[in-house]
């Protein structure tokens, strides 16, 4: 008897742990690459520090710390992006965290998915970066869009430095409504597959930013194929 309850604890302690322990299948990092098919696309670099953050499931209410809070990747150029949430396909968690880290949205009507997508790894661990194209007149104006919505966003950030705002989201929200939700970018420039190649290497050369790298050499073996060696 002592043997049989001994092993039905010991079933029940592994089933326990194996749902303690299993990895989340929506930890895929997911990114918006804006382009415009001709070998431009929209790259932005990443502030030092954050001083305020949307909602989240951590914080429901959002936060501001005019101490800041340290960013991911803090200083090097991403594509806007982050995890996927649960239930979320790849694509609209891609135009979520694009619309969170910018303020801007990526309507479904001026875009092609072209190439679609390009991901690695699995589902723990693992990226996806999504190609959103745009028409050269609609890729420069939709740049300039991204560039006001972080300088709103910078400015939010120096609001909350000075006015020393501490978890308050919603207020800062109210004077800055269109800044971005969460203030990761610093800035948004432009970069082009062919002159900037000795950029994009570079990234490849960093572990924090290697994946965009490969998100690129992806984008440029479908617009310039057999153009440069790629390493």
């Amino acid at each position: 008897m002592r043997k049989l309850i001994r092993l039905a604890f010991v079933s029940l302690l592994v089933c326990l742990l194996s749902i303690i322990f299993v990895p989340s299948a929506n930890a895929t990092q997911v990114y918006a690459v804006v382009h415009d098919g001709s070998g431009d696309f929209l790259i932005a670099k990443k502030n030092e520090q954050s001083y305020f953050y949307g909602p989240s499931d951590r914080n429901p209410r959002g936060t501001t710390d005019p101490r800041g809070m340290r960013v991911n990747g803090c200083g090097n150029y991403a594509f806007p992006g982050g995890r996927l949430d649960r239930n979320e396909n790849i694509v609209d968690g891609a135009t979520r965290e694009f619309y969170e880290e910018t303020s801007v949205q990526l309507e479904a009507q001026d875009y092609l998915l072209v190439p679609a997508m390009y991901c690695e790894g699995d589902d723990y661990g693992g990226f996806c970066g999504v190609y959103f194209q745009y028409t050269e007149n609609d890729f420069n104006r939709f740049v300039e869009l991204v560039q006001a919505g972080l300088l709103e966003g910078e400015k939010a950030a120096r609001f909350v430095r000075s006015q020393n705002l501490v978890n308050r989201y919603g207020y800062l929200r109210q004077e800055f409504g269109l800044a971005p939700m969460d203030n990761e970018l610093s800035y948004g420039t432009v970069w082009n597959l062919e002159t900037n190649w000795d950029d994009i290497i570079q990234l490849g050369n960093n572990p924090v930013t290697d994946w965009f790298y490969l998100i690129l050499k992806n984008l440029n073996n479908v617009y310039f194929p057999g153009n440069r060696p790629i390493p």
